[in-house]
């Protein structure tokens, strides 16, 4: 798999201490597919806070047994072989099973939130998040194979789907840190954007304002047997007579299906800037001047 090299940011991108001491921080984690490669971007510190209470758990226990279906990798991250499900028997009894990898349903628990401004569109819903969960349709294709293969007298199945919204945010905040510094670093520094991820939900008083402000989210164009990537964008809108820097993040393309925007205020002048990180390549394209009020 080939990485995209961006250049060095000789400073940590969370923090803001500058140190001969600072590693190359993937901007997608690596066992998310991400090819994206930021080097001298984040100090020892911040490293194990982003190892351990962001990546690590959402790998290991929000998207494991599906990293495993498709087959994504990681370096140190052992592949889960099955996962744990409760069936409850037509006697009335409970009974827990180990379902195999190649069995798992294709269906996860996905947040969606408002659409991005710069659409215009009305909002389907008034609530900041939503959670999609498996349809009827999934569930009766996992009590057939349970049937056919594990428990004939199967009469339920209940699948514990691990999934905790500001965890997947503060995945999200990471992310498009790196591209915000990466597109315009001054527009990163000034949002303190790098701070907001290194800040626990659990420790915050008003998690919801902190984390559900400024992200948008919207249906991503699926194609047929494509394979499961994970790719970003950083652009740059105009809304109001306001210039604002967005970013645009694809994960596991084939398993979300969902397209994640991030913002903050711009500090670009000139022509609005598109920089499309796809694949093993950064391609940077510039539009009019954005007209401020």
């Amino acid at each position: 798999m080939c990485s995209l090299n961006l250049r060095a940011a000789d400073r940590c991108i969370y923090c803001g201490v500058e140190s001969s001491h600072l590693s190359t921080e993937h901007v997608i984690p690596h066992s998310l597919a991400g090819r994206i490669k930021l080097p001298r971007a984040s100090c020892s510190n911040c490293q194990t806070i982003i190892n351990n209470e962001i990546e690590e758990p959402f790998v290991t226990k929000i998207v494991a047994i599906h990293r495993a279906k498709f087959g994504i990798k990681s370096r140190s991250i052992a592949k889960p072989k099955f996962l744990p499900i409760e069936v409850e028997l037509s006697d009335g009894h409970a009974k827990k099973i180990h379902l195999a990898e190649t069995d798992v349903p294709k269906s996860y628990l996905i947040p969606f939130f408002i659409p991005p401004p710069f659409l215009k569109l009305k909002p389907n819903t008034q609530t900041p998040v939503t959670v999609k969960l498996p349809g009827q349709s999934e569930s009766a294709k996992l009590l057939d194979i349970v049937k056919r293969k594990y428990c004939p007298n199967a009469n339920t199945v209940r699948v514990e789907y691990p999934f905790n919204v500001e965890q997947f945010l503060r995945l999200l905040s990471k992310i498009s840190v790196g591209l915000f510094f990466d597109a315009s670093p001054q527009s990163a520094i000034a949002a303190q954007v790098g701070q907001s991820v290194l800040n626990n939900p659990d420790r915050i008083t008003d998690a919801e304002k902190l984390y559900y402000e400024g992200f948008y989210s919207m249906p991503y164009v699926k194609r047929s047997n494509e394979e499961p990537i994970s790719f970003a964008i950083a652009f740059e809108q105009c809304e109001n007579g306001k210039r604002w820097l967005y970013t645009e993040i694809n994960l596991l393309t084939n398993m979300y299906g969902t397209t994640y925007y991030m913002r903050i205020p711009s500090k670009i002048t000139g022509p609005l800037i598109r920089v499309e990180y796809i694949k093993s390549r950064k391609q940077t394209f510039t539009d009019l001047v954005c007209d401020i009020a």
